[in-house]
């Protein structure tokens, strides 16, 4: 007889922990609204976070006149850390990260001259395309 495959089925509110322990993953929210691999459900969101380190409180005011007036497609998320979200609704097929490094990068430039402030550009983490999942959950499933 050919034995059957095992299934385990923890529970955790970690979507890092989903990803280290689990080959699928469910979202659960009165309801199932996702499955796949976490590389399956971060895939679903072409969402990019920055986020700025800045040393002096002029370079704050000149980042957030830069986000607003030059960059108004970037939505803030955190005032106070300087964060913003964009979410790329074209195809993957180019490299949209690229594409908005050299924007962000050439847009610093042009503000600041002399230097860039430090600054991160990432894909959204697991964790927010876990709450996406289920922020969208309560309106569909997904």
């Amino acid at each position: 007889m050919t034995p059957m495959p095992e299934s385990y089925f923890p529970s955790t509110d970690s979507m890092e922990e989903a990803d280290a322990l689990a080959d699928r993953v469910g979202v659960l929210d009165k309801r199932l609204l996702a499955t796949g691999t976490t590389s399956e459900l971060l895939a679903r969101f072409h969402v990019y976070e920055l986020q700025f380190s800045c040393h002096s409180t002029d370079e704050v005011v000149q980042v957030r006149y830069l986000m607003a007036e030059r960059m108004p497609q970037w939505q803030m998320i955190d005032l106070m850390a300087l964060k913003y979200e964009y979410e790329h609704n074209g195809s993957e097929a180019h490299n949209p990260y690229a594409d908005l490094l050299d924007e962000v990068t050439a847009c610093l430039k042009e503000q600041f001259q002399d230097y860039i402030p430090s600054f991160a550009l990432r894909k959204i983490s697991l964790e927010n395309a876990f709450f996406r999942i289920v922020e969208r959950g309560h309106h569909h499933v997904v």
